[in-house]
C-alpha cells in the first residue's frame, strides 16, 4: 500500500468510502510511476470522490508570549516571533462534548505527528502541558512525535530531553529530512591511492550471488565516515528509547503505516525518518490522528508544520503533507498548530509549541476541573554504561576476527564508536550495522568478502630517474585476517619484486606476523654518481633479502616487534679506486623494535602528534674476498623521537632528536686494531684505545672492511632530512652518532614550503669523511601533495662548524626532486 493510501485509510472510516478512496489513490500511485507526481495531480484525483474543504481552521491569536517560562537551559529570547496574523473565520471552536460524558471524565489523548522540526515543537507543547498541568491520559505518535512521546511517557524530564536533542550524535538528524541515505564519497574523484607509492588504484570485492556465481563489487578507497555515523546514530536513537526500563507512567502507542498501534520501542524506532527505515512515519501516515470518533475521548492534536509555511520534501511528500493538512477541517478535537515561524532556530520552535498550546487552553473542556501533577511521573534516566555486543549474525570463520576489534574496557557510546572506526579501517568489512535490544544486547552486523587491489603508478627522483610501479593484493578473513601483496618496479637501470604475506589478529587481536622477500637491483643515475668522489661511489646494489617479523600491540599507540633478516647483498664499486668490481656480503640481523605513535605516521610532514622509534639488535656480516670471512656479531641500537605541533592550521613546527651506536665486545687476547690512515692526534687516541682494549678488553666499534666504501654502507645513516635517506650518504655514515633536528613549514593542507635543519655529532670520527665531527644540514623544500602523490623540490647542503659560512653559497647546494613516498632501497 502506498504512503498516501495509508493516510486516506486513516482519515476516512470503514466501508464504501474507504474502498473508493483506495481505488482513487491507487490510480494516483500509477500516475506517479509514469511521470512526476505533484501535489495538484494527487489532489485532483481526490475531487472525483469528494474531498473536504481546503480551508484550514486555526487559532487567530497565536503570539509568542515573552513572559512564558520554558526550559531555563534554552533561555528563550522574548523577541522570538511567531506570526499571529490569521483570518477572522479561521478560529477552531471547541468540539461538542457528549452530554452523557461529563467533561471531567473525558479521556484526554495527545497526538504527536511527524515533521522535520517536530521534536522541538513538541518539546514546547509538553513544556506547556506540564506548566499548566493539562491532563494527558495517553499519548499516540508517529515518526518524531512517537520518539518524543515515548520518552516523555516514561517519565523523562523535558530538560534532559532537550539536552539529548542537542548532543552531537543527534544534531545531523533532529530537525532534518534524513529519509534518503547520505554519503561522503565523491564519484568524480580520481581513484588515487591514499598512501604508499603514487598510483591509480582499483579496489573490489567478490561475492556470490543467489545462483552461486561470483559477483564483483567496487569498493571505495576512502573510508565513508558518513556511513559509520549513520550506524552510530541509529544506535543512539535505540539507546534513547531503551535507556529507561521502567514501565510507562502514561500509556503510549505508536501509529504504524498499516494503521496498527504498538507500545514497543522497536516500533517507535522503525517509525523514525532514518536511512533504511522503509516504514517511516514521514512516509506514512505523517500525521497522528484518531482512527475514529469516540464520545469518551478528547483529542489534542499537535502539528509541528506551521500553517503558513512552504511545503518541503519530495513531490510525493509535499502532496501527502498538503492533503492531510486540508483534511483537518472537520477533524474533531483540538488542533495545536502555529501559523508561521520566522526562523529555523530550535528555540523558536520550542517557543512556538509552548505558545500554540497555551493559546488553545481556553478551548479545553476540562477547564480547572482536572489538573495533573507531572512531577510525580518524573524519574532519573541514565544512558547505558556498558553494552553487551553479540556477533551471531557473522559467519563462524569471521566471528572471532570481528569480535577482536571490540575493546572490553570501553564503556558507553565510546565502545561502539571505537569499534566501528577500527573495523572499518580494514576494507574487508563493510555494511556495518548495530541493532540494540531492550536488555542492552547489541547485535553487530557486518559483511566480509575477499577484497582485491590492483594499482599502477610510479615514483622516482633525479637520483634514480622515473620508475614504473605495479601492485596486486588480496585480503580475506578466515578466523584471522590475511593479506597477500605483490609489488614490483621497473626503471632505467633498476628493477625489483617484493612479495609480502601478513597475518593479523593471530591468537588474539594483538598479534600479527609478516613474511617478506626482496629481490631487486638498484642503480643510481650517472649524473648522480658523478657528484660523488670515486672512493665513495656505489654504482649498483643487488638484494636478495628474506625477512620475518612478529608484532605485539601493547595498545592503540604502542607496539613491539621481533624481526629477523637474512640478506644477500652485492655491491658494485669503482674499479679505479678498488681492486674488486663486485663485492658480496651476507648480513644477518635479528632486531627488536619498539614504536610509540600518536597522530599521522609521517616523519617529515606530519602536522601534529609525536612518535618514538627504538631499535636494538645484533648484526653479523659474512663476505668473500678470496676466502670466506665475516665481521663478528656486534650490537646495534637506534632511538628516534619527534614532536610536531601546528599553532595555526597553516603553520607547523617539528622537533626531533636521534642517536645510534654499533659496538661489540673485544676480548683482550684477540683484539686487532684497525689499520687506517689517521692524522697524528687521532692515531694517538686509537693506539691508546687499542692498548687499553688489548690488555683489558672492552666495547669497541665493529671491525671495518678493507674497502671504506663498504664500511660506510653498513654504518648507521642518521635521518636528518627527506633527501638524506635517498641513497647511501658517506658524509653522515657513522658507528656512533647523535643529532637534533627541527623543521618549520608554511603550507595549505600539506602543500607548501618546509625548511629542514639538523645538527649531527659523530662520536666515531669516521676516517673516510672529510668534514669534522660536528655537521650541519640545511634543506629548504617545496612540497606538493594529494593523497599518495608527493612531489618534493629542494636544495640540500651539509657543512661542519668550520665551513658553516658556506651555507650562504647557494651555488654549492645539491638540487633534488623526489616524487613519491617510498622506502624500497
Amino acid at each position: 500500500m502506498s504512503p498516501i493510501q495509508h493516510v486516506l485509510v486513516n482519515l476516512f472510516g470503514k466501508g464504501l468510502e474507504r474502498i473508493v478512496c483506495f481505488l482513487a489513490v491507487s490510480f494516483a500511485s500509477l500516475a506517479f510511476g509514469a511521470g512526476e507526481l505533484t501535489a495538484d495531480s494527487v489532489l485532483a484525483s481526490f475531487d472525483s470522490v469528494g474531498t473536504v474543504d481546503a480551508s484550514v481552521n486555526a487559532d487567530s491569536a497565536m503570539k509568542a508570549d515573552s513572559s512564558v517560562k520554558v526550559d531555563p537551559t534554552v533561555k528563550l529570547d522574548s523577541a522570538v516571533k511567531v506570526d499571529s496574523v490569521a483570518a477572522a473565520d479561521s478560529t477552531l471552536a471547541a468540539p461538542p462534548v457528549a452530554d452523557s460524558v461529563p467533561p471531567k471524565d473525558l479521556k484526554s489523548v495527545l497526538y504527536l505527528s511527524g515533521g522535520e522540526n517536530s521534536p522541538w515543537f513538541y518539546l514546547g507543547v509538553l513544556y506547556a502541558v506540564e506548566e499548566y498541568h493539562i491532563p494527558v491520559d495517553s499519548v499516540v505518535g508517529t515518526s518524531w512525535g512517537a520518539w518524543v512521546g515515548f520518552m516523555w511517557s516514561r517519565g523523562m524530564r523535558l530538560d534532559d530531553m532537550q539536552r539529548l536533542f542537542l548532543e552531537e550524535d543527534f544534531e545531523p538528524y533532529v530537525g532534518h529530512d534524513n529519509i534518503a541515505a547520505k554519503t561522503e564519497l565523491n564519484p568524480f574523484e580520481w581513484p588515487v591511492s591514499m598512501e604508499g607509492i603514487p598510483s591509480l588504484r582499483y579496489r573490489f570485492a567478490l561475492r556470490q550471488d543467489s545462483s552461486g556465481f561470483p559477483r564483483r563489487i567496487s569498493k571505495p578507497l576512502v573510508l565513508d565516515s558518513a556511513g559509520i555515523e549513520r550506524a552510530l546514530s541509529r544506535l543512539r536513537f535505540q539507546e534513547s528509547l531503551y535507556r529507561q526500563s521502567v514501565k510507562p507512567k502514561i500509556p503510549f502507542a505508536v501509529l504504524a503505516c498499516d494503521g496498527t498501534t504498538s507500545d514497543a520501542g522497536e516500533d517507535v524506532f522503525k517509525s523514525l525518518p532514518l536511512p533504511g527505515n522503509a516504514e517511516s512515519g514521514e512516509v506514512c501516515p505523517y500525521l497522528a490522528l484518531p482512527a475514529e470518533d469516540s464520545p469518551d475521548e478528547f483529542a489534542i492534536i499537535a502539528i509541528a508544520d506551521p500553517i503558513r509555511a512552504e511545503m518541503t520534501g519530495n513531490p510525493w511528500q509535499r502532496a501527502l503533507k498538503k492533503y492531510v493538512a486540508e483534511g483537518l477541517n472537520n477533524r474533531p478535537g483540538l488542533i495545536v498548530r502555529a501559523h508561521s515561524i520566522l526562523d529555523s532556530l530550535h528555540k523558536s520552535y520550542i517557543q512556538a509549541g509552548f505558545s500554540a498550546m497555551e493559546k488553545r487552553m481556553g478551548s479545553l473542556p476540562f477547564g480547572s476541573m482536572r489538573k495533573m501533577d507531572y512531577d510525580s511521573t518524573k524519574v532519573e534516566v541514565y544512558p547505558w554504561f556498558r553494552y553487551n555486543p553479540t556477533f551471531d549474525s557473522l559467519s563462524s570463520e569471521k566471528h572471532i576476527a570481528a569480535k577482536s576489534y571490540w575493546d572490553e574496557n570501553d564503556t558507553g557510546l565510546v565502545a561502539p564508536r571505537r569499534f566501528a572506526y577500527a573495523l572499518s579501517q580494514n576494507p574487508v568489512y563493510d555494511s556495518l550495522s548495530f541493532d540494540m535490544q531492550a536488555n542492552g544486547d547489541l547485535v553487530v552486523g557486518a559483511k566480509s568478502s575477499p577484497v582485491f587491489d590492483v594499482a599502477a603508478g610510479g615514483f622516482g627522483s633525479n637520483a634514480f630517474g622515473p620508475i614504473a610501479y605495479a601492485e596486486m593484493g588480496v585480503r580475506f578473513v578466515d578466523q584471522m585476517e590475511f593479506n597477500l601483496n605483490l609489488g614490483g618496479f621497473w626503471g632505467i637501470s633498476s628493477y625489483g619484486l617484493r612479495p609480502q604475506f601478513n597475518i593479523e589478529r593471530l591468537w588474539n587481536k594483538n598479534w600479527s606476523v609478516t613474511f617478506a622477500y626482496e629481490w631487486q637491483k638498484v642503480r643510481p643515475l650517472k649524473s648522480f654518481n658523478n657528484d660523488i668522489a670515486p672512493e665513495d661511489r656505489i654504482y649498483s646494489e643487488r638484494r636478495s633479502d628474506l625477512s620475518a617479523k612478529v608484532t605485539y600491540a601493547l595498545d592503540e599507540m604502542q607496539n613491539i616487534s621481533l624481526g629477523f633478516m637474512f640478506g644477500n647483498r652485492e655491491f658494485e664499486m669503482d674499479t679505479l679506486a678498488y681492486d674488486e668490481h663486485f663485492f658480496n656480503t651476507y648480513p644477518v640481523s635479528p632486531n627488536l623494535h619498539y614504536e610509540l605513535l600518536s597522530g599521522k605516521r609521517d616523519k617529515w610532514f606530519a602536522t601534529d602528534g609525536y612518535a618514538v622509534d627504538a631499535d636494538l639488535g645484533l648484526q653479523s656480516i659474512g663476505f668473500e674476498l678470496g676466502r670466506a670471512d665475516l665481521i663478528p656479531i656486534y650490537l646495534k641500537g637506534e632511538l628516534d623521537a619527534r614532536y610536531t605541533v601546528s599553532p595555526k592550521e597553516f603553520v607547523t613546527f617539528s622537533f626531533g632528536v636521534a642517536g645510534g651506536f654499533e659496538v661489540y665486545h673485544e676480548d683482550s687476547n684477540n683484539y686487532v686494531a684497525a689499520d687506517n690512515d689517521y692524522d697524528s692526534e687521532d692515531e694517538e687516541n686509537v693506539r691508546r684505545s687499542a692498548d687499553s682494549a688489548h690488555y683489558k678488553g672492552g666495547y669497541v666499534y665493529p671491525k671495518d672492511f678493507d674497502y671504506a666504501v663498504l664500511g660506510n654502507c653498513y654504518r648507521l645513516h642518521p635521518e636528518t632530512s627527506p633527501w638524506s635517506t635517498e641513497w647511501y650518504n658517506a658524509t653522515l655514515a657513522s658507528h656512533h652518532y647523535a643529532l637534533a633536528r627541527m623543521s618549520a613549514a608554511l603550507h595549505y593542507k600539506g602543500s607548501g614550503l618546509w625548511l629542514f635543519g639538523a645538527f649531527v655529532h659523530d662520536f666515531e670520527n669516521n676516517p673516510s669523511v672529510d668534514l669534522g665531527v660536528n655537521k650541519i644540514v640545511l634543506e629548504p623544500t617545496f612540497r606538493l601533495t594529494y593523497r599518495s602523490i608527493n612531489v618534493l623540490l629542494g636544495l640540500s647542503r651539509i657543512v661542519d662548524l668550520e665551513t658553516v659560512r658556506d651555507l650562504k653559497e647557494f651555488s654549492d647546494y645539491t638540487f633534488f626532486i623526489r616524487i613519491g613516498n617510498y622506502d624500497l632501497f
